[in-house]
């Protein structure tokens, strides 16, 4: 089966997306995540077997508790829908998966200002504005946030193998066309 035929199996549930962001950040059981996405354990558990059965996670660790198997899963592609891959999911598909984006984007950010840790660092960097595209500059705008996403696992590689404290840093890169404001809709 096709990558884009995995993509399109493994992600055409909402809360499959949801649960590969999850396990994405760290390795957890279906147990762990019904909390976590206020879902039963069971669908997830299930939800998680889909994703191991198209090769998205992996299993991270198992442990007997009870006569009971705890599986912990863990991420084990991180994605960058673009292109090719995204024009071939379906348009519920699409917006199902962008609607868990912008939801993670908000809610991590909820919690870091809620944990004191938002605005903790000097440095941080919050940037977000509207600019003025033709389609070549649309394509400049994408590139970039593409690069920067391949940038940020070559960072993310290089503190792996520095000594030193670390800690969870979060990185939103979105690039969307926004909508026409109502005063520039043109009446006939």
């Amino acid at each position: 089966m096709s990558l884009d035929e995995r993509l399109h199996k493994a992600l055409n549930h909402p809360l499959r997306t949801e649960i590969l962001a999850k396990l994405g950040e760290k390795a957890l059981s279906a147990k762990e995540l019904e909390p976590v996405l206020d879902e039963p354990m069971t669908k997830i558990a299930y939800h998680c077997r889909t994703l191991l059965d198209y090769g998205f996670v992996e299993v991270a660790g198992k442990e007997q508790i009870r006569g009971a198997m705890k599986v912990k899963y863990r991420a084990i592609t991180r994605m960058l829908l673009d292109g090719e891959n995204w024009n071939r999911l379906s348009p519920e598909t699409r917006n199902g998966i962008s609607i868990n984006a912008v939801d993670e984007v908000i809610s991590r950010a909820t919690d870091a200002i809620q944990g004191d840790t938002f605005d903790k660092r000097d440095e941080r960097a919050v940037a977000t504005f509207r600019m003025d595209a033709d389609e070549e500059a649309w394509r400049q705008a994408s590139e970039i946030v593409r690069t920067a996403y391949e940038q940020l696992f070559d960072v993310e590689a290089q503190a792996a193998n520095r000594d030193g404290e670390k800690f969870k840093v979060t990185v939103s890169l979105l690039c969307y066309e926004s909508p026409v404001e109502p005063a520039q809709v043109e009446t006939p």
